[in-house]
């Protein structure tokens, strides 16, 4: 995934593009991370991008009030954080690939035979089993 940079927009009300995504789901976690910030935001044709493939409507936008721009790109830009403190359950550590060691990972479930859990790198594609995991710490 390429990193957001702002585009102007020809939407009314000043508002900016600050990033393009290739599928929905990573739109909407962009989002996610402005909105946590107290950034108001909006994926732009949403709609179109849950009916169509979005790469029949040009992808998913992430749109800010032209003011919010330098502070959004910041926060969408920013490198994935290794560890953090969650109030009452600890330090909570991200999974890095086994392979590659890239922070891009997903976890999976799958029900085939019985529920089958797994992580996924998004950069390499390795896969591997919560047990495996184990080695990660």
């Amino acid at each position: 995934m390429e990193l957001p940079q702002s585009e102007p927009n020809q939407t009314d009300g000043g508002l900016v593009t600050v990033g393009r995504y290739l599928n929905l789901p990573q739109a909407l976690l962009a989002k996610a991370a402005l909105d946590s910030a107290g950034i108001e935001c909006f994926v732009a044709d949403e709609n179109m991008n849950r009916l169509y493939f979005p790469s029949a409507t040009g992808g998913a936008r992430l749109e800010v009030a032209a003011k919010d721009e330098g502070q959004a790109l910041t926060i969408l830009n920013s490198p994935m954080l290794e560890q953090f403190e969650v109030e009452g359950s600890g330090v909570y550590k991200q999974p890095k690939c086994l392979h590659c060691g890239s922070m891009k990972v997903s976890y999976v479930t799958e029900e085939v035979g019985g529920p089958q859990v797994a992580w996924k790198c998004g950069d390499c594609g390795c896969e591997w089993s919560l047990d495996e995991d184990d080695t990660n710490s």
